[in-house]
């Protein structure tokens, strides 16, 4: 009985010793998985940016730039329902030879149309919801530019967002994560009628 008891006893420690080990190999596949920790994953963030209509947040690495109202005498005058992202640009006028998200808000007032006929080679893409928005779009190319154009639709609101793909040696992807941080943070704000 003594000898049962101490077989016994061993074959405990060896199963709890198997538990424990499995867990901790369940742990270490967890680190080697993702690469990161819980600890260590970092999520993005930007500054915020805001025309008076188009709120978003700006991921480090890019430069939004007002856009000029080309209907106002005042050559300082901005437009806010218009709004462009440049990656890498480091001024207003560094916009050219740097790949960029145009935003532009078309309020409940505005009679909205798809561009979709304006672009070679359209393909469209999945719809889906970001940002309060209804969201469909295409692939398309223009003048030897490679766009993504998606076209969102809040209750009477719509924006049309245009990601320029390449421009000179610099190419982002719409999938691009800080493509979709910037997509996902896009607020609006229904300017007062005068």
């Amino acid at each position: 009985m003594k000898k049962m008891k101490k077989v016994f006893a061993i074959m405990l420690v060896l199963a709890l010793s198997v538990c424990c080990l499995t867990a901790c190999g369940k742990d270490d596949d967890k680190k080697s998985d993702s690469g990161k920790t819980e600890d260590t994953k970092k999520e993005m963030t930007g500054t915020p940016h805001d025309t008076g209509i188009i709120k978003v947040s700006v991921p480090e690495g890019w430069l939004a730039i007002d856009v000029h109202d080309m209907w106002s005498d005042d050559p300082e005058a901005k437009d806010p329902k218009q709004l462009q992202i440049a990656k890498g640009a480091t001024s207003k006028d560094d916009l050219w030879g740097h790949c960029y998200i145009q935003i532009n808000y078309y309020a409940p007032t505005t009679t909205f149309a798809s561009a979709k006929s304006y672009y070679e080679n359209p393909v469209d893409i999945e719809p889906f919801e970001a940002a309060g928005y209804k969201w469909t779009g295409y692939e398309c190319d223009s003048l030897g530019y490679k766009y993504t154009i998606i076209e969102g639709e809040k209750g009477e609101e719509h924006l049309q967002v245009a990601v320029l793909k390449n421009a000179g040696e610099q190419t982002i992807n719409f999938d691009d994560e800080d493509v979709q941080f910037i997509i996902k943070s896009i607020e609006t704000t229904t300017p007062v009628a005068e």
